[in-house]
């Protein structure tokens, strides 16, 4: 079962990722996600800024009719990416005790 609260913390995240890309906001907020997602690592950096670049070009050539189910696609695909990195072995949780 998943945590209410990170659910809540991977959705916004998710809408929010999808949102801002195609905007003046997506430069630093890709640069800065790839480096949260690379945890110091240039390899999962590179990887990470090529899933967001896939992101945002799936959201720039969906046809107008397809973009409401493109957009809740990679929202989808964001949010589980989100609870993943969130999780006790992700990188919120490494080195830290869990706050009850």
């Amino acid at each position: 079962m998943v945590d209410p609260t990170v659910l809540a913390l991977a959705s916004s995240g998710a809408t929010a990722l999808v949102t801002a890309a195609g905007t003046d906001a997506w430069t630093g907020l890709r640069t800065a996600l790839a480096h949260w997602v690379g945890r110091g690592d240039p390899e999962r950096e590179g990887e990470a800024t090529n899933r967001l670049d896939e992101t945002a070009t799936a959201l720039r050539s969906a046809a107008p009719e397809e973009l409401d189910r493109v957009r809740l696609q990679e929202e989808a695909v964001w949010r589980d990416r989100f609870q993943t990195a969130f999780r006790p072995a992700g990188c919120l949780g490494r080195g830290r005790g869990r706050r009850r």
